[in-house]
Parts: C-alpha cells; sequence; structure tokens
C-alpha cells in the first residue's frame, strides 16, 4: 500500500495541496471544529477488512477525492490531522446513504490507524495524541 500511497501523492501539484487545505480550513473555521478535538480522536474507530480498505481507499469511482484530501494532511500535526479528519466525517456523516457513511467511515479509520502505527495516536483505543 505504501507504494500506492506515493503514486498518488505525485498527482498533486503543491497549489491542488493548498487549494484543498484552504477549502477545509474554512469548513473548520465556519463550524468552530478546532476546540472540538482538544488531545484526542473521540469517534470510535471500527476495524475493517483489508478488502474493504483497498476497495474504499484506492479502488472506488471517488478515490480522487479522498486521496487529495489525505495528502493535504501531510506536513500538518497530530492535532490539526484530527481537525480536518472531524471536519471531513462532519460533512458525510449526517448527509449521505448508509453506503457512502461506511466508505468515508473506513478511509478515516484506515487513517486514524496509520496515526497509531505511526505513534502519532496512543494505541489504547483512546486514541490520545503522543507527538
Amino acid at each position: 500500500m505504501t507504494k500506492e500511497f506515493k503514486e498518488w501523492e505525485k498527482r498533486f501539484s503543491r497549489q491542488d495541496i493548498i487549494n484543498e487545505r484552504v477549502r477545509w480550513w474554512k469548513e473548520i473555521d465556519e463550524n468552530d471544529l478546532t476546540k472540538q478535538i482538544e488531545d484526542r480522536w473521540y469517534i470510535p474507530v471500527s476495524s475493517w477488512t483489508q478488502d474493504a480498505v483497498q476497495d474504499y481507499v484506492y479502488r472506488v469511482s471517488d478515490v480522487e477525492k479522498w486521496q487529495r484530501f489525505r495528502v493535504c494532511l501531510k506536513g500538518l500535526s497530530t492535532h490539526e490531522k484530527l481537525v480536518f479528519l472531524l471536519a471531513y466525517f462532519n460533512v458525510f456523516a449526517f448527509d449521505y446513504t448508509e453506503n457512502v457513511y461506511k466508505k468515508e467511515k473506513c478511509r478515516i479509520d484506515n487513517y486514524i490507524g496509520a496515526l497509531v502505527r505511526g505513534g502519532q495516536l496512543s494505541s489504547d483505543g483512546q486514541y490520545r495524541i503522543l507527538k
């Protein structure tokens, strides 16, 4: 999967990433989301099969939208990443079908898992920010 991640990173220009970040900062500011993430990720994280992760993260038709969002998180602090993920979650959590919810939740949960594996969040199920 690392190779696939790297391939996506090459697809977006620096300006694409800046535009994506600006878009999400507006969403965050409008909804005052920064205060909602204090020191941890508080939305329950589910386990997903490797096949589900592969499908939702790499193979479905709107994968470019997710990958652009994911790439725009590079270089942000862990706290900022969680705030962006919360904004992303809020966009689909209340307005879309169950299938869309499942797909987007898998993407977010997979990203949270990567932060745990990378030592940025605690692995005790509390998902506290470590660095």
